[in-house]
């Protein structure tokens, strides 16, 4: 592990992060497992502390973490300038909550975006338009395109209404992240830099589970967006903490779009998509139950800390694949459960526990 950590710290020694985003400067980082944890200078045990990768507040600083064994990282533990992207991004963090920025998005609100077929069905069509203006090489192509994906935002708007802005949020805190590691990753190698961005294209443009995984989704669009914007000369840059508008506003207002547009999609494929994503949640949420007995614990608490990437909310019940932090009402101190965990809830109070 310590070879490893040497490696990523030599990567980060060669990147200029001043080119990333004005006043972004490295942060320390640590990279840990399920029992220990490595620091610059020395080892620790794992704790609770340690949870996801992120960037969390250490001993007075910021720091970002990174777990080599998390499901789904593998990749980027075997390719080293993959792995400093990763890590980048979540230095990404640890400036945004430095420099207070205020628009996190309200993962607890996210868990109830609705399933709107029409909205998903405009989503997708969304996605496409970024994949190709991404990949044109016209600059008055790529503008026209990201004209009729603002008109398309605008539809969207209206379906849903103030929960978009959840989208908007990950588009912001997450996609600037991911776009400044992407920026990393071109200065370590320039070739993983522009597969990674067509690995994003192809992302957009495949209609399977992830385009109604409003969350992950939205880490591709958003550096997508920035990119775009990049190439036409769309600035894009500010200073977080005076800032509340999210990212694609602030492109969006040099954007000329139209107010009411007609898009057309294959309806067949969004329905059968909606209920088979449905579907698939509900089995999850009964083999949950069927494996085991399981006990419940009852009461009234608040959700305190979670892992976004792997919960799901379907009717009452929300599913954490890996681990949940409740806190009793009325009390300070929360506990953590490792996953899964099903809770079952009454509006934002959890009133059963199961696991």
């Amino acid at each position: 592990m310590r070879t490893l950590y040497k490696e990523v710290m030599r990567r980060l020694e060669t990147i200029d992060f001043s080119i990333l985003w004005e006043g972004f400067k490295p942060y320390p980082f640590a990279l840990y497992t399920s029992t220990e944890v490595y620091l610059e200078d020395k080892v620790i045990p794992w704790d609770t502390r340690f949870m996801g990768c992120t960037a969390i507040s250490y001993e007075g600083s910021y720091l970002a973490i990174w777990n080599i064994e998390m499901d789904g990282v593998e990749e980027n533990v075997a390719n080293r300038d993959q792995l400093v992207m990763g890590i980048v991004h979540e230095m990404f963090h640890a400036f945004q909550q430095e420099n207070k920025e205020k628009r996190f998005p309200m993962d607890l609100v996210g868990l109830n975006y609705p399933d709107d077929e029409r909205n998903y069905g405009l989503k997708y069509v969304e996605n496409q338009i970024l994949a190709r203006a991404c990949r044109e090489e016209s600059k008055q192509v790529k503008q026209e395109l990201l004209s009729q994906f603002y008109s398309i935002r605008k539809e969207r708007e209206r379906i849903l209404g103030d929960i978009i802005t959840y989208e908007y949020r990950l588009e912001t805190v997450e996609g600037i992240a991911e776009y400044v590691g992407l920026l990393a990753l071109k200065q370590l190698d320039k070739d993983q830099y522009e597969e990674r961005l067509e690995d994003y294209c192809k992302k957009l443009e495949t209609y399977n589970a992830l385009q109604q995984d409003i969350r992950c989704i939205s880490y591709f669009c958003g550096p997508v967006i920035l990119t775009i914007a990049k190439a036409c000369n769309l600035s894009f840059w500010h200073v977080l903490k005076d800032e509340g508008r999210p990212v694609f506003q602030i492109i969006g207002d040099k954007v000329q779009s139209e107010e009411r547009v007609s898009v057309g999609y294959d309806e067949i494929l969004i329905q059968e998509a909606v209920k088979e994503n449905r579907l698939a949640k509900s089995h999850q949420i009964e083999a949950f139950f069927k494996e085991k007995a399981r006990e419940a614990i009852e009461g009234r608490y608040a959700i305190s800390g979670y892992d976004p990437m792997n919960m799901f909310k379907l009717g009452n019940q929300v599913y954490c694949k890996n681990f949940i932090c409740v806190t009793p009402l009325g009390k300070e101190e929360s506990m953590m459960l490792i996953g899964p965990i099903v809770l079952e809830m009454d509006q934002d109070e959890v009133r059963k526990i199961y696991k």
